[in-house]
């Protein structure tokens, strides 16, 4: 059901309802009409009698049932009471819509003229009337005297002479109905008895007659659904039936039913098949075939615009610890259809279907079906194509999204703005990549990148997000934005790729945490001095977040050791408080508080202050043979443990100054920076017998 409320006739009135439990809840009642009231647009005294086509027998309650819009109207069927001003057998019938407001207003009554006609109505048809967003009223009728039938849209004459059945009507205005003996929409005929039934073998047609058709629905795309029973030489009884949407068949008795086993096959469609805007299509069905009797011989399924189809549910199932012994869809919701031309709107634009399940015990439930939505192509391509998914299902707000493939593919976007309740990307044997093309993605519950999945390309992912495979933002240099909290597993790598000195596009990967972040992994930067070479006094700001827990395990350069003994070191630091810290009270480095930044200075400078000196060599020693070390911590190398191989590094470049060892176009070594051997010999004498007496100590 679509819409704020339900129209419902209870008692011979009508109400307008807000949907929600029957329990006391606060809510409004909206009478629209009710038996003994004046009836809007007749001659005063005339009033309402009953809603239904004949109120003393249950079986025909369903008739002439009210529907409901988007908009809030109410369009509905009415009896007026004979024997007094005016009323007889001829004109005791109508068909009213209310506005906004509530207030109604006669569209057509039985005996006044019909628009477009040389006479009057004689007869509303069943399954009147249909509704559409736009307030458009759809109903079929017979003609006095003339021994014929027309179909309209509010007053306009859409079609008349011939076999009407029930008609439906879409937002745009589009009808669907059954005329001469075919499926029409509008004035454009789809498919006519006796014709070549599309997607069957050459010489089966459709059946003879109007009675060979379901009743036709519409969507709002113009797509018409239909079923129809099938003659020729091929065709027999376990194959004589099927549905079509235009001209595409979507299912034919005597086909495999998708979700069971191998020769389980599709027998009758026993009602009406439901349609959403998208194209995808439910239908009932009886099923025949080895392991099947009557406990287990009927389900529900949804087939999509791409061929591919579900089992929704099937009898013989259980269900909530209870077993299914029928399963519906065709008696959910009552009245004709609203915007989108459904008699039940039990199928929306998510591909979401309520239905309704009796169990063996004598209980019985509403139930609503949100299909996963997983990537189906074996290959790469864009998230924006709605057939690359699951029964041709664009990811939404209801739906678990999977890109889960066999094999390495990349899938790329979204553009737009996308909302879901859970994203997973990889999980299967195949490495998933996601690409974002700039679009936004919102999960109501959380993103997840397993092991086997990359998160790559430039866009937003709000939500809660798990990082356990890889994450590289960008497409080259670019920007990963998430707005909700971020961790990070300890088997993940994070590639930074840096080309220039600003974040972004044209300079280096940055990744922007609104919230918070906890990190754990490989931090992996890349560094192609082809295109760029980092000089002394660079700086980088790859990570900004409101606050973390952990630092990353290992950093590595080019997928290598952090820091080579002769080059310039990218050094991360995280929380980097600048000269206000003693620690750092002779950096000329800034960064921003709450980011994890690199700068560009010599391996074996703690402190940041463009020289490798005393000051280093003791943060060194203080922290030697710690694990989950960083950079001011004396870890150079990147592995997260201060050792003998960052000793070596910071030995190598005791006391030089990378203002005169470096020059910005290049390497310029300046003997004088190299420390005096009596000062460097000294200084090898106490490190070594001080990382002695701490190997000695460990081992103790």
């Amino acid at each position: 059901m679509r819409g704020k409320g339900f129209a419902c006739a209870v008692g011979f009135a009508l109400w307008l309802g807000l949907a929600g439990p029957v329990a006391a809840q606060p809510g409004k009642t909206t009478t629209i009409a009710i038996t003994g009231q004046q009836a809007p647009g007749t001659p005063t005294g005339v009033v309402f009698d009953t809603f239904s086509f004949d109120k003393n027998n249950p079986l025909f309650l369903d008739f002439f049932e009210p529907v409901l819009n988007n908009a809030g109207q109410v369009a509905y069927f009415a009896f007026l009471q004979t024997g007094s001003s005016g009323v007889d057998t001829t004109n005791d019938r109508g068909i009213w819509i209310t506005d906004t407001n509530g207030q109604s207003r006669l569209v057509a009554r039985e005996g006044s003229q019909a628009p477009g006609t040389g006479t009057t109505f004689e007869r509303f048809f069943f399954d009147n009337p249909s509704l559409n967003d736009a307030g458009q009223v759809a109903y079929s009728a017979s003609l006095a005297g003339a021994n014929d039938a027309g179909l309209w849209r509010d007053n306009t004459l859409v079609v008349a002479h011939g076999s009407l059945g029930p008609a439906a009507i879409n937002n745009a205005g589009q009808m669907a109905y059954f005329w001469d003996s075919g499926v029409w929409r509008d004035n454009t005929l789809i498919v006519r008895s006796g014709s070549q039934a599309p997607d069957t073998p050459a010489g089966t047609v459709f059946g003879s007659n109007n009675f060979g058709f379901f009743s036709p629905l519409i969507n709002d795309a113009g797509q018409v659904v239909y079923g129809a029973s099938l003659t020729g030489t091929d065709v027999t009884s376990t194959n004589d039936t099927g549905i079509w949407r235009d001209n595409t068949l979507i299912v034919r008795a005597g086909s495999q039913a998708p979700g069971t086993p191998v020769g389980t096959v599709f027998t009758t469609f026993f009602s009406e098949p439901v349609l959403n805007d998208n194209g995808q299509v439910a239908f009932e069905s009886f099923l025949t075939g080895a392991g099947v009797n009557t406990n287990n011989d009927r389900g529900i399924w949804i087939t999509g615009t791409n061929g591919q189809s579900l089992l929704v549910a099937r009898d013989g199932d259980s269900l909530t610890g209870k077993t299914i012994s029928t399963a519906v869809i065709s008696i959910i919701v009552p009245g004709a259809a609203g915007g989108d031309g459904r008699r039940n709107q039990n199928l929306n634009n998510f591909s979401q279907l309520a239905y309704q399940a009796f169990f063996t015990n004598g209980d019985e439930g509403i139930f609503l079906f949100t299909p996963d939505i997983h990537w189906t192509q074996p290959s790469s391509g864009d998230w924006d194509t709605a057939n690359n998914w699951t029964i041709g299902q664009l990811p939404g707000d209801p739906h678990d999204v999977f890109i889960d493939p066999t094999a390495n593919l990349t899938v790329t976007g979204p553009t737009g703005n996308v909302t879901l309740t859970n994203l997973t990307i990889g999980g299967n044997n195949g490495i998933a990549t996601l690409s974002l093309a700039g679009g936004t993605i919102t999960a109501s519950n959380s993103v997840v990148v397993t092991p086997t999945g990359v998160l790559t390309g430039e866009g937003i992912i709000n939500g809660t997000a798990t990082i356990l495979g890889d994450l590289a933002p960008g497409s080259g240099p670019g920007t990963s934005t998430f707005g909700g909290p971020v961790s990070f597993g300890p088997l993940s790598t994070t590639v930074i790729e840096i080309q220039g000195t600003t974040p972004g596009t044209t300079g280096h990967d940055q990744i922007v945490a609104t919230q918070s972040v906890s990190l754990d992994g490989t931090l992996d930067l890349q560094v192609d001095t082809g295109i760029f070479t980092p000089i002394y006094g660079n700086a980088f700001t790859i990570l900004t977040y409101t606050s973390r827990t952990g630092t990353y395990n290992r950093t590595t350069l080019n997928n290598s050791i952090l820091a080579l003994q002769t080059d310039l070191a990218l050094a991360p630091v995280y929380d980097f408080p600048g000269s206000s810290d003693p620690l750092f009270a002779a950096t000329p480095f800034a960064a921003a508080p709450n980011s994890l930044t690199l700068f560009t200075t010599l391996p074996g400078d703690a402190n940041l202050d463009l020289q490798v000196e005393d000051a280093d060599l003791s943060l060194l020693l203080t922290n030697f043979g710690n694990t989950g070390a960083a950079w001011n911590d004396g870890d150079f190398t990147g592995d997260g443990i201060v050792d003998d191989a960052d000793l070596s590094l910071l030995l190598t470049n005791f006391g030089s100054d990378v203002r005169l060892l470096f020059s910005s176009t290049g390497l310029s070594i300046n003997a004088s920076t190299i420390p005096e051997p009596s000062t460097l010999a000294t200084w090898v004498f106490v490190v070594v017998g001080f990382a002695t007496t701490r190997r000695l100590r460990r081992r103790s």
